[in-house]
């Protein structure tokens, strides 16, 4: 039987004490005496028939009903929601990310609640123009964090590559 999340105020919560199994796989965000899931945790979770999202009224939601309005308020949630799909799929920890530039900070495997998160993962969808200086940024807010930037590129089949992208000096070769 899956879990109950309730969706109230857009939030997806489930309480506490019935958690235990989400938490223990690093899902959600504790606050107060609840747990919190972020739309691409409870979408995933939908889709895996983990849970059961039920609305404020009571009336259980269907995963297309829940994508269509995470993507109401997030235009990329799709593609994000792709990546985020494949790395908990490869039994990765993935937290979104607060920091402007990069969409999830990813565990590596057995770290979560041992040590912080090792990558920081960003987008980028096959045709979509980006210039060099904004991976060069990607890349130094990643060092900041003390993570290793991964660039998730996803082609038009929604097949995702996974490119390592760091920072290197290259020195002039003397003649």
């Amino acid at each position: 039987m899956a879990l109950q999340v309730a969706y109230v105020r857009g939030l997806f919560e489930v309480s506490l004490e019935e958690a235990g199994e989400l938490i223990e796989k690093g899902y959600g965000v504790r606050r107060k005496e609840k747990l919190i899931l972020s739309t691409y945790e409870a979408a995933y979770l939908l889709e895996q028939g983990r849970i059961s999202i039920l609305d404020e009224s009571g009336r259980q939601l269907g995963s297309q009903e829940v994508i269509a309005d995470c993507r109401r308020g997030d235009p990329d949630f799709w593609t994000k929601y792709l990546v985020y799909r494949d790395l908990r799929s490869k039994g990765y920890i993935v937290k979104e990310s607060p920091r402007v530039g990069i969409d999830f900070e990813v565990y590596g495997r057995g770290e979560y609640g041992k040590r912080e998160p090792r990558y920081a993962v960003a987008k980028l969808s096959e045709g979509e123009l980006t210039k060099l200086d904004a991976l060069m940024r990607k890349i130094r807010i990643a060092q900041a964090m003390g993570r290793e930037l991964v660039l998730a590129v996803i082609d038009r089949r929604d097949d995702i590559v996974y490119y390592h992208l760091a920072e290197a000096e290259l020195e002039k070769e003397s003649a």
